[in-house]
């Protein structure tokens, strides 16, 4: 069985009508294991884990990546691919150095497998796990988008408004 991806676009900060959608061609690699979380999906709840758990039999293992949602505005890309962008805080917003906040990104992987031991990827181990974005949009539909689901802190789904 193949893991499901589920994509989810949203503002960190729910007061948030700034945001701005992605510039076309922007690129954004996140550090390895940050804004990585790792748990398994049950009846009941979730656990979250840096690491991933070995979840009993009948439960799906998911990771969770996390994308920066501050951009320095310049540039849409670096040598490192990392360092055009940042997380922002939770209360104050984006740092001076990355004034931009664009819309946070967060994957979701849900892997239907149990009593997993060990996660490799090409790059290694679990603590290497990160995710690479590029934006191909349609800028017409993503501002749109923006707009009326995340600046007004709307739920859209996957139709739009």
């Amino acid at each position: 069985m193949h893991p499901t991806l589920t994509a989810y676009y949203f503002a960190r900060d729910s007061g948030a009508a700034a945001v701005r959608p992605f510039p076309q061609g922007l690129k954004i690699a996140t550090p390895y294991g940050l804004g990585v979380v790792w748990f398994c999906r049950h009846k009941g709840g979730e656990r979250a884990a840096s690491i991933p758990p070995t979840c009993p039999s009948g439960n799906h293992l998911v990771m969770e990546v996390i994308f920066p949602d501050c951009w320095d505005g310049q540039n849409l890309d670096s040598v490192d691919h990392r360092s055009h962008m940042a997380y922002g805080r939770s209360i104050g917003g984006c740092p001076a150095s990355h004034p931009v906040q664009v819309p946070q990104l967060k994957l979701a992987l849900d892997y239907p497998v149990d009593g997993i031991k060990k996660a490799v990827f090409s790059s290694g181990g679990p603590e290497t796990a990160h995710a690479d974005f590029f934006n191909t949009w349609d800028q017409a539909a993503l501002q749109r988008l923006v707009q009326a689901c995340i600046n007004v802190n709307g739920h859209c789904g996957t139709g739009g408004p």
